[in-house]
Formats: C-alpha cells, structure tokens, sequence
C-alpha cells in the first residue's frame, strides 16, 4: 500500500498531463496574426508574399477566408509559380 502511495504521488509530481498549459500571456511573438498589417516579426526568403498581407475578407472568386481577427496573410499575392518561405521570430 506504501508504494502504491508513493508511486501515484511521483507520477502526479511528474506527469506532463498534470502540467498547465502556457498561458496566451506567455507568447513571444510580437506579430503571430499579422495584425499589424505587415509582415513585421516574420522572416521571408522570395517574393511570393510581398504586399500579401491584408484585411480583405473574401479571396475573390468564393467567399472568405475566415480568419480569426482582421489581418490573414495571402499567399497568392505572387501567382501560382511564386515560392517562399515566411517563417517566425523564435
């Protein structure tokens, strides 16, 4: 009985479903829904994303993106042939 007590006390000590999830205050991404209206915290290799952010809701030959808050990044601001990478701070 002893060990049985002290086995279920060491795995609530140290089970990660025991954990708290981090909290949204703990974020350090100074731009993580491209709300400031650019690209700003975000590193981009190519041209596909130049200008590609934007608070347009509707992607113009359906209905909307959906995207939670006002800005979403639009990846075919370069056409179909554009490549790129865009890639967030740490």
């Amino acid at each position: 009985m002893r060990l049985l007590l002290a086995l279920t006390i060491c795995l609530g000590l140290t089970s990660p479903l025991m954990s708290e999830p981090a909290s949204a205050s703990e974020t350090t991404l100074s731009n993580p829904g491209f709300e400031t209206g650019d690209l700003s915290g975000w590193t981009t290799t190519g041209t596909a994303f130049n200008g590609a952010v934007t608070d347009d809701p509707g992607w113009g030959w359906g209905c909307c993106f959906n995207q939670e808050g006002t800005h979403h990044l639009w990846g075919f601001a370069g056409g179909d042939a554009a490549t790129e990478t865009v890639t967030s701070e740490p």
